[in-house]
Order: structure tokens, then C-alpha cells, then sequence
């Protein structure tokens, strides 16, 4: 019997795209878990991943960057997450931009990608950019509205009880508790 025409044929690498995943969960939610997964499976079908920490990019910022450095020197997690939050809700106050977090993660794949191909708007094709956490809707909008439908999103469900959890480890650990 002959093999069937309909089977998935593998496309050419020039014709498999950059793909981008948003990560959204509550706080507490171990989204660093869901992110060494998701790159695993990714590298298995011979894809790159590229982690977009967004909250990292805060320390790009003027003032509120030398503020979370400072946070950090300090290496308590409350306080770590607390002034990240803080910073990311200065940082769309003082722009009157919900989606500006989304905005320096945009700014960031550019980056990346004049880091492998030494172009800023040139697709580094099997590539997928994970962009951990997103927080706000307008922050899902404008990567939906830059990357189209290459862009996915990825709620994280994790219980009341296991982000507490998760979270009184970490701050224990930094208190040295």
C-alpha cells in the first residue's frame, strides 16, 4: 500500500519562523519551571529559546534600575518582588502605558537577534523568544499586535496553596530562615 500524501511534510528551515510565548501567571506561580520545559521541548524539535525576563528589563531604566539594583543588594525576595513591581507600575504610570513593560521586551528581541545575526529586524528563523512573566492585557495586545500569529500565549494555573507555598520558601531562603 502506498504511503500516504496527506503526512505532515517537514518544512525547510527557511520556512520555519520565530515564534514568541507569553507566560502569565499569578505571583507565586513557578513560572521558571514552565519555561525550562517549555525551552526542553522546543530544543527537542530542534528550535532555540531565547528567555525575555521582562522584569529584568526594568534594570535599563533610568533611576528605577539603580533602585532595583540597590533591592537586590539587599537579596531578600519580598523585597526583590515587591520593588519589581513597584518599578513596573512607576515605569507605565510615568509613560501612561499599560503595555510598556511588552514594549522594552519588543526592544529586547531586537536585540537578541542583532546579537545572533548582526541584525536588528532580520527573523533568526527556529527561534522561539519566551517572555516571562506578562502581567497586564494591554501587554498581551501589543505582543499580539507586533509579532501577529506567531505569538502564543500560556496561562499558568498553579493552586492559592502552592504559590504561597512557593513563595514563603524563596523569602525564607533569602532571610536565611
Amino acid at each position: 500500500m502506498p504511503v500516504s500524501d496527506n503526512a505532515p511534510k517537514k518544512k525547510p528551515a527557511s520556512q520555519q519562523p520565530e515564534l514568541f510565548v507569553g507566560l502569565v501567571g499569578a505571583l507565586g506561580t513557578d513560572l521558571s519551571m514552565v519555561y525550562e520545559c517549555l525551552r526542553e521541548e522546543f530544543c527537542a524539535v530542534g528550535y532555540h529559546s531565547q528567555e525575555v525576563r521582562l522584569s529584568k528589563l526594568l534594570h535599563q531604566i533610568p533611576n528605577t534600575g539603580d533602585a532595583l539594583r540597590q533591592a537586590e543588594n539587599i537579596s531578600h525576595e519580598d523585597i526583590r518582588i515587591r520593588g519589581h513591581m513597584d518599578a513596573g507600575d512607576q515605569l507605565r504610570k510615568s509613560l501612561n502605558d499599560p503595555g510598556a513593560l511588552a514594549k522594552l521586551g519588543v526592544g529586547a528581541v531586537r536585540e537578541k537577534r542583532k546579537q545572533r545575526s548582526g541584525d536588528l529586524t532580520h527573523a533568526s528563523e527556529r527561534t522561539v523568544y519566551i517572555f516571562n512573566s506578562i502581567k497586564l492585557p494591554e501587554e498581551v495586545r501589543t505582543l499580539r499586535g507586533t509579532y501577529g500569529a506567531n505569538f502564543f500565549l500560556v496561562s499558568v494555573y498553579s493552586p492559592k496553596a502552592k504559590r504561597i507555598e512557593h513563595l514563603s520558601q524563596g523569602i525564607a531562603k533569602s532571610h536565611k530562615i
